[in-house]
C-alpha cells in the first residue's frame, strides 16, 4: 500500500515528465513553424495530425478546402492544375502505396506558381508503418531563373550562328587559295582558326538543339535502320581521333534487328558518347563500344577506363551544362551538353541511357532503344 508520502513523489515526477514532453512538444512545434517548406504529418489512413505554420499558409493561398483526408484536400485544387490527369494519377498512386516514398512537381495557372512535393513513410518503434510525412516546396522562382536562362541562351546561340556561318565561308575561300597563293606557315594559322571556329560551331548547334528540345519537343526522321551500322560509321569517324591520343578503340558489334529510328539523331548519340569516353581515357587505355539485342531492344554501350565519375555527381551526369569535377581537374573541354543530349535523342525514341562507373576505374554508359516500330 502506497504511503501519502509515496503518492506524492509519484505525482510529483508525472508532473515532471508531463512538463518536460509539453517543452520537447513546445520545441518541436517552433522548429515546423521555422521551415520555408510546407509540413505535414498523417497516420496510416491518410487523416491530417499535424501541420505546421507554412503549410497552413500555403493551403490558405492555394484554397485548399474542405474536409477528409490530405489527399482528398489536394485534389480540392485539382481544377487549377495545368497537368490534371497526371496530377491526380499521383494522388491515386499515393492514395494505394502510403509505405512508399515519392517526389513530384506540378505546375499551377492563374496565378502561375510551381511546387515539388516529397512524402515518405514514417516507421514507429517496430518498424512498421504508423504514417506519412508531406513536405510542400515552393520553386516557382527557381523556375522562372530557368525559363529566363533558356531563353538567353537561344537568343544568343541564334545571333551567333550568322556571323559564324559567314566566318566558316571566308575561311574556307582562304584556304582555297581565292585570296592568293599561301605559304605554309599561313595555312597552319588557318587550320587553327577553323578548328576553333568548328568548335564553336559545334557548341552553337548543341545550344539551339537544347533549346528547340524545350519548345517544341524533338522531331525524329524516322526511318529503318541499322545501329550497327550506324556506330560502325561513327566508330570509323572517330578512329583518327583515338590513334592521335594512343587509346585503343575497340568495337564489339553484333547483328542487331532492323530498327525504326532517325538515323541522323542516333549517329550523333553514339558520337557523343564515343567523344566524351575519348576526352575522359588517358593515353594507353581502352574504349570498348559494343550493340547487340536483348529482350526486345537494341542496346549500345561505351565503356572506358578512364577516369571515372565521382558517385556524389552520377545523378547529374545528364543535366544540361553539368560538368563533373573530374572535367574541371583535367581540364577537359566541354560545355555539358553532349550526355544531356544523348539522354533527350534516346528518350525520344523511347529508350532510356544509363551510368555506370567507379571513379579510378572507368566508366560506361549503356542506352536501350525499343525494337518495336515507335508510335
Amino acid at each position: 500500500m502506497a504511503t501519502p508520502d509515496s503518492a506524492s513523489g509519484e505525482r510529483h515526477d508525472l508532473e515532471g515528465r508531463n512538463a518536460e514532453l509539453e517543452g520537447l512538444v513546445h520545441v518541436l512545434r517552433s522548429v515546423l513553424d521555422s521551415s520555408v517548406d510546407g509540413i505535414l504529418f498523417t497516420d496510416r489512413e491518410g487523416n491530417v495530425q499535424l501541420a505546421n505554420r507554412p503549410m497552413l499558409t500555403l493551403a490558405g493561398e492555394l484554397g485548399i478546402s474542405g474536409s477528409g483526408t490530405a489527399i482528398e484536400l489536394l485534389l480540392s485544387i485539382e481544377h487549377k492544375v495545368v497537368d490534371r490527369e497526371r496530377y491526380r494519377a499521383t494522388m491515386e498512386r499515393l492514395r494505394v502505396t502510403p509505405d512508399e516514398p515519392s517526389r513530384d512537381e506540378f505546375e499551377l495557372a492563374d496565378p502561375y506558381r510551381v511546387f515539388q512535393g516529397f512524402t515518405g513513410p514514417v516507421l514507429g518503434d517496430d518498424g512498421s508503418v504508423v504514417g506519412r510525412v508531406w513536405t510542400l516546396r515552393e520553386v516557382t522562382h527557381e523556375r522562372e531563373l530557368d525559363r529566363l536562362k533558356d531563353d538567353f541562351v537561344a537568343a544568343v546561340s541564334h545571333e551567333l550562328r550568322t556571323p559564324l556561318t559567314s566566318m566558316m565561308g571566308f575561311l574556307e575561300m582562304l584556304r582555297d587559295g581565292e585570296s592568293g597563293e599561301l605559304n605554309d606557315e599561313q595555312r597552319e594559322y588557318l587550320e587553327i582558326v577553323a578548328r576553333s571556329a568548328q568548335r564553336l560551331q559545334r557548341l552553337v548547334g548543341d545550344l539551339l538543339f537544347v533549346s528547340r528540345i524545350d519548345t517544341s519537343g524533338m522531331e525524329l526522321d524516322v526511318d529503318d535502320v541499322s545501329l550497327e551500322g550506324i556506330v560502325r560509321e561513327v566508330v570509323e569517324d572517330v578512329a583518327a581521333v583515338a590513334r592521335e591520343r594512343k587509346i585503343d578503340l575497340r568495337a564489339e558489334l553484333a547483328t542487331v534487328p532492323a530498327m525504326r529510328a532517325d538515323r541522323a539523331r542516333l549517329a550523333q548519340l553514339a558520337s557523343n558518347l564515343l567523344s566524351n569516353a575519348l576526352k575522359f581515357t588517358a593515353p594507353g587505355g581502352t574504349v570498348l563500344v559494343r550493340t547487340f539485342a536483348d529482350t526486345g531492344h537494341a542496346v549500345l554501350e561505351v565503356e572506358d577506363d578512364g577516369v571515372g565519375i565521382p558517385v556524389d555527381e552520377q545523378a547529374r551526369l545528364f543535366q544540361r551544362f553539368f560538368r563533373s569535377s573530374t572535367a574541371t581537374t583535367h581540364a577537359v573541354q566541354g560545355a555539358g551538353l553532349g550526355l544531356a543530349i544523348s539522354k533527350a535523342i534516346a528518350e525520344a525514341h523511347g529508350g532510356s541511357v544509363a551510368l555506370r562507373s567507379q571513379p579510378g576505374e572507368g566508366t560506361c554508359i549503356r542506352v536501350e532503344l525499343p525494337l518495336a516500330r515507335p508510335q
